[in-house]
């Protein structure tokens, strides 16, 4: 769809890859129907316009791919991952880190790996570590971290809570904190796993309808993550700001004792800077200001206040914590020792 036309155009049907890298001017565009059906390369200009436009030949050994029933092809950082997910006990996912220019690869051109799975389903690339790789079969989450060699299981608790899944995604850092993150989709909707925290999985957001969820694509220019689901329309989960981690509660000993706490890791956002405002629930006893993109507390009398801070993106999105400032009063046996020295003097 494009500006003052809003009808909708067929760019490329079926599941798409694209491949940017290594080019200044100009991208390949790798899609295909169901079932590796069609499968195509197209080559686009920087103005979009495509100027190449082949049907690459999937021959391995003089058997053609897609009778073996591959469900899914990825393009990132010069590999080709294809998985060929039957029904039968043979379950591999194939390798092609030498893309090139060869229209017809052999079957010396991959590396096969076994892979212990179901029906595989979908494949991504981390795209910070471009050695590890996560794939799906209907009921579990796979992860490779020697470039699609061996894999090894990290569905975890998400057997707990989801099965028949359809999609992953994977998600840089921000959306869920400072870590990068997978996104899996199926049945019953739509869960992540920090990478640096393996089958550890979590719900995401809330107010999805109740049905399947198909597809799911992550924006990392708008910080947008988009679900599609069977019979309810596409949704939309737009990043805000996250809480690393939660502050401690205080104590501040003595009137005019203060205490400065760090924002910055406390609060994280995708791309975006934060306006930190802050409140005292009783200025009288503890009085804060945000300065520096820090909280500043100052000790005014004895007593206890809860503090709440609250960083807003420029979307108006918002996260808020809160932590307790107890004021007590000056250590009674500091005042006695004191006092003993100078009637000794």
């Amino acid at each position: 769809m494009v500006a003052g036309n809003p009808r909708w155009t067929t760019v490329a049907g079926g599941d798409v890859a694209v491949d940017a890298s290594g080019w200044p001017s100009r991208s390949k565009r790798y899609s295909s129907y169901q079932y590796f059906y069609g499968f195509r390369k197209i080559t686009y200009d920087r103005d979009n316009s495509d100027i190449s436009y082949v049907f690459p030949t999937l021959l391995v050994d003089d058997v053609h791919v897609r009778e073996l029933d591959p469900n899914f092809a990825f393009v990132q950082r010069f590999e080709l991952y294809v998985g060929l997910g039957n029904h039968d006990l043979d379950k591999e996912i194939w390798v092609r880190s030498n893309l090139g220019t060869d229209e017809q690869p052999t079957e010396d051109d991959f590396l096969r790996s076994s892979i212990d799975s179901w029906v595989l389903k979908d494949i991504v690339i981390n795209q910070a570590d471009c050695d590890t790789a996560y794939a799906i079969d209907g009921r579990d989450v796979f992860a490779s971290h020697d470039s699609g060699l061996s894999w090894h299981r990290i569905t975890g608790n998400l057997a707990d809570v989801s099965w028949y899944l359809n999609n992953i995604e994977f998600i840089p850092p921000g959306l869920f904190g400072t870590s990068p993150a997978i996104v899996a989709v199926g049945l019953h909707g739509v869960y992540a796993m920090r990478t640096n925290d393996e089958g550890s999985w979590f719900e995401v957001g809330s107010g999805l309808p109740n049905a399947p969820v198909w597809d799911v694509d992550y924006d990392p220019v708008s910080h947008v993550l988009v679900v599609g689901t069977l019979g309810r329309g596409a949704w939309r989960l737009q990043a805000g700001p996250t809480v690393l981690q939660r502050i401690e509660n205080q104590e501040l000993v003595g009137v005019d004792e203060s205490a400065i706490l760090d924002l910055t890791t406390t609060f994280a956002s995708p791309g975006d800077d934060l306006n930190y405002t802050v409140e005292s629930s009783d200025p009288a006893v503890a009085a804060v200001k945000i300065a520096n993109g820090s909280v500043v507390i100052m000790a005014i009398d004895e007593g206890v206040a809860v503090v709440t801070i609250t960083a807003t993106d420029s979307n108006g999105l918002s996260a808020t914590v809160e932590f307790v400032v107890t004021v007590a009063p000056t250590k009674r046996f500091l005042r006695g020792w004191r006092l003993w020295l100078l009637d000794r003097d």
